[in-house]
């Protein structure tokens, strides 16, 4: 299964530079993750590499899987090796968070670096490995999203756009069907 994140949060075509790549597929008992994202250089949690409380507020790529109701798995990858996976039954409903997965990420940085900081500095590139268990099931669609910037210039990526005055992932009736 391929998410390219090419528009912004609103729907807007992006950047070459800008757009990323979320891959998923489902191996014997595990989903495994890999994915390819601008990497803008922002500072990593001040945590140790691992499950990570609050990622979304730094650099981030997200990946959500429903079922056809409201049970959905929230993953979430930052480049320096933080993660959190967060199981939710209901919009913004989490019912189990910080979930041990195995991850592991790498920064590439560019050759040469963009002359005005506002486009990335390189990639980053990971894998996870997700329990199936942590699934709702079926796993039947999904949206991906990437996050970077300052608190006061976030910039907000997304597969499928998320309408509305704000960004707002958490809207499940804006995901696609997933084909495995």
């Amino acid at each position: 299964m391929l998410l390219p994140i090419e528009r912004d949060w609103e729907g807007r075509l992006l950047p070459e530079a800008d757009r990323a790549l979320v891959m998923a597929s489902l191996v014997t008992d595990e989903l495994v993750v890999t994915f390819d994202v601008p990497y803008f250089g922002d500072p990593p949690p001040p945590s140790a590499a691992g499950s990570t409380p609050r990622l979304w507020e730094h650099e981030v790529v997200e990946l959500f899987i429903a079922d056809e109701r409201e049970h959905y798995l929230e993953l979430e990858f930052g480049p320096h090796g933080h993660y959190l996976a967060l199981e939710l039954r209901g919009v913004r409903s989490i019912v189990q968070q910080g979930m041990p997965l195995v991850y592991a990420a790498r920064i590439e940085l560019a050759s040469a670096p963009p002359a005005v900081r506002s486009g990335p500095i390189g990639r980053y590139r990971g894998t996870a490995r997700v329990p199936m268990s942590y699934l709702p099931l079926p796993p039947a669609r999904g949206n991906a999203y990437s996050i970077h910037g300052a608190p006061d210039s976030r910039c907000y990526h997304a597969h499928a756009a998320v309408p509305g005055d704000r960004p707002d992932f958490h809207q499940l009736e804006c995901f696609t069907p997933l084909e495995w």
